[in-house]
């Protein structure tokens, strides 16, 4: 298991989790490994001081409310607080390895086109306060911790790893311009 990472945006916090399939850590059927992740952030936010009653993993088929926006559609193992998206998920599975990534929405909603503020909710509207990324961070993590029975450990990027990272770079900006 590779881990969780996260990354702090001006709107939103994403997190990315990714997995050789051939641990068997998640379920074959991407649904139910949605719905596993989902859990994860679930307990996570649960942690951190959100209402048990108000918080679910979105288990419904795909569901557009309106304008064309990922946070306007309700996908499976997303997070919804009292039926608003706080976290908008993707999943990906390519070369034996699943990756599956998302957003939770901080303190401000984005001011994105296409958007219906309806549909999403903040963790700054839930708590009633501005919410640090320092904060959230560890109950995220210890949220997959739970779910997967595991303990994580903070590091750094090896040599090599940074050298990947900037191979990669170069090669995909490159195909921008």
């Amino acid at each position: 298991m590779t881990g969780v990472q996260t990354c702090a945006l001006p709107i939103y916090l994403t997190y990315s989790f990714i997995v050789k399939e051939n641990l068997n850590l998640l379920p074959k059927n991407i649904s139910n490994s949605c719905d596993m992740i989902g859990e994860c952030l679930c307990r996570g936010l649960k942690r951190f001081g959100i209402d048990q009653r108000s918080i679910e993993v979105n288990n419904k088929l795909t569901k557009n409310i309106g304008k064309r926006n990922c946070f306007n559609i309700f996908s499976r193992g997303e997070i919804l607080i009292d039926k608003r998206k706080l976290i908008g998920s993707a999943q990906v599975r390519k070369k034996g390895v699943i990756l599956q990534h998302g957003s939770i929405l901080m303190n401000h909603l984005p001011s994105w086109e296409n958007i219906d503020p309806v549909t999403m909710i903040t963790l700054k509207e839930v708590l009633r306060r501005k919410i640090k990324y320092e904060e959230i961070i560890p109950f995220i993590v210890s949220g997959f911790e739970d779910v997967f029975n595991v303990k994580f450990k903070i590091g750094c990027l090896t040599d090599e790893e940074k050298a990947l990272v900037a191979d990669l770079e170069k090669k995909y900006i490159d195909q921008i311009h």
